[in-house]
């Protein structure tokens, strides 16, 4: 039901409701002990409900915590934020719970929240862009949805190597002396772990050497799918604005790339055979911790730009007729691209032919899906819901995407191995098919695919580029450095593959999933179902385009409201409250 249709049945309710009995004062509502995640005692929501529920759970999924959403006609005397306060202590609400309140009729909302994991600029930035400009447009179902999505947000948002350290390995270690304090992507170096004292911690420094391992590891499979994803998000760009407006992404992306190399390359000095001391270790995992933080930074800083110049909420019709051609382009490759992988298997083998062997099944299964997202797309813009089309055509344009680069990745391997001599046994030709044919398996695979394939492959193609340069000044050089390089893209290929087996193993998920498309994230597909990429860093992974995304913010900057927020202590526990008018 559209706002718009909400205002005018409040409308007609309320004049026939002062015909028949007069203009009494709306039922007032004393703070209560709320029950389950919805109470609506003013009929708010009618047929909403089932959204709002699957908002809730969707947040209580993605962060471990409860969202209570109250709806009542009045707060009786109190302000929303008192309301909201009592109500949750009434109901003894614990640091895990948030609630929101709103009073129909008295046009007032408040929220209560644990303060040891929202901050001030937290509740107020769900406040100001998810929640009040929904209320303003008497959206009572789009303040809760928009409610969880900020929250989810503001969850997530924790910095690199900060929100990866608590999200990753847990705390538990460190003991009750210490409180996380999450902030928005933008991270504010200055308070994000501290002592009991309220003096900045090092998180790295509480964490054992294998809980420090297990962060960097996270933190390298993590920023390398957005830097992934961020490209193949790009490419689309270029497609529909050129390589002009694009220019700074682009360039993002190119430096992110070269950062990541060098995070890979200190992987690979743990790895490799000569030992580093304890202190050794711990210094080179913090600083491949810092070198993802700066990168996803990057990514994050040019998240509203690029969707601001892409804005496929705006232009799904577009998009959807844009892909089309495409995606057919894409189907009429198979039969060719299955007839040239039969004729290169019956003339070669090695690590380059097997890396693309089941590139033409699985392409042929991502054009189905792709085809399947944008029918779903098509008919929710037949329904006027531009932001679950614009949900699907991304998974679709990703899917086709991948599609490609797996029939784009069997001709290359077909100019590659033709290039090699037989008779001289070219060990440069033979690298570079590799790396490029295993480089297209981890980025159509990434769903699946763990950090220490990824740290293989990227040492391997360091390798690659530094024998390539030595091939005319130092040929025996030049030959000891390609050899490492081929013993370690085959060591990236066959960790790579054995990732994929695990996944394929304990997964009932489909290819969508394993390419990082949709599903659990890279290293095991392990985790919880997400949404697709799109621009920007890994913590921004489950960024969508929200229901009223462009409509909230625009209405939230010239918002005058009266909103309050305070800070209280009791029982043991520090709350938030805040709420105002709409």
């Amino acid at each position: 039901m559209s706002p718009s249709v909400r205002r005018a049945l409040a409308v007609t309710a309320t004049l026939l409701a002062l015909t028949m009995v007069g203009a009494g004062p709306a039922a007032a509502e004393d703070p209560i002990d709320v029950t389950g995640n919805i109470t609506d005692r003013a009929d708010a929501l009618g047929g909403d409900t089932a959204e709002v529920q699957t908002a809730l759970d969707a947040y209580y999924e993605q962060t471990n915590r409860q969202l209570f959403v109250v709806y009542v006609s009045d707060f009786g005397g109190l302000t929303g934020s008192e309301w909201a306060a009592q109500t949750a202590e009434r109901s003894g609400l614990g640091r895990a719970d948030v609630l929101l309140a709103i009073a129909l009729d008295q046009r007032s909302y408040g929220y209560d929240a644990d303060a040891e994991d929202f901050s001030d600029a937290d509740l107020e930035k769900v406040d100001r862009d998810f929640i009040l400009p929904a209320l303003r447009q008497d959206d009572w179902a789009g303040a809760a949805v928009g409610a969880a999505e900020g929250l989810t947000e503001v969850s997530q948002d924790s910095g690199i190597p900060w929100g990866w350290i608590v999200g990753g390995v847990g705390l538990a270690a460190a003991g009750g002396g210490y409180a996380i304090h999450r902030s928005r992507r933008r991270y504010d170096h200055t308070h994000p772990v501290v002592d009991e004292h309220g003096r900045p911690v090092d998180p790295a420094s509480i964490l054992t050497d294998e809980e420090l391992e297990a962060a960097a590891a996270k933190a390298l499979v993590d920023v390398d799918d957005a830097l992934q994803s961020s490209a193949q998000e790009l490419g689309f760009a270029e497609a529909q604005f050129g390589t002009t407006a694009t220019a700074e992404f682009r360039a993002v992306i190119e430096d992110g790339r070269s950062r990541v190399r060098e995070a890979f390359t200190l992987r690979q000095r743990l790895d490799d055979a000569e030992p580093e001391t304890d202190a050794e270790r711990r210094t080179l995992h913090s600083r491949i911790l810092q070198i993802c933080d700066e990168v996803d930074d990057a990514l994050d800083a040019q998240v509203e730009r690029f969707d601001a110049v892409r804005d496929l909420q705006t232009r799904a019709p577009e998009a959807v007729a844009a892909l089309q051609p495409v995606l057919a382009a894409t189907v009429e490759r198979l039969p060719a691209s299955r007839a040239t992988l039969e004729s290169l298997q019956s003339t070669h083998s090695g690590s380059a032919l097997a890396a693309v062997a089941d590139n033409v099944v699985r392409a042929e299964s991502l054009t189905t899906k792709a085809a399947e997202q944008v029918t779903l797309a098509q008919g929710a813009l037949t329904s006027g819901d531009a932001a679950t089309a614009a949900l699907h055509l991304r998974t679709a344009e990703d899917a086709t995407a991948q599609a490609t680069a797996l029939l784009d990745a069997i001709d290359t391997a077909r100019t590659d191995l033709e290039t090699i001599r037989d008779d001289a046994d070219d060990l440069l030709g033979q690298v570079v098919a590799t790396v490029s044919a295993v480089t297209t398996y981890v980025e159509t695979h990434r769903g699946a695919v763990g950090s220490t394939a990824r740290t293989r492959l990227s040492e391997a193609a360091r390798l690659l580029d530094e024998g390539r340069l030595a091939l005319t000044g130092d040929p025996a050089g030049a030959t000891r450095t390609l050899e490492r390089a081929a013993a370690l893209v085959k060591e990236a290929q066959s960790t790579a593959e054995a990732d994929v087996a695990a996944w394929r193993s304990t997964s009932d998920r489909d290819d969508l999933s394993l390419g990082g498309i949709l599903g659990g994230g890279g290293g095991g597909g392990g985790g919880l179902p997400r949404l697709p990429g799109g621009f920007g860093g890994s913590s921004g992974r489950s960024r969508r385009p929200s229901r009223s995304s462009s409509s909230r913010r625009s209405s939230s900057r010239s918002s005058s409201s009266r909103r309050s927020s305070s800070r209280r202590s009791g029982g043991g526990r520090s709350r938030r409250s805040g709420g105002g008018r709409f």
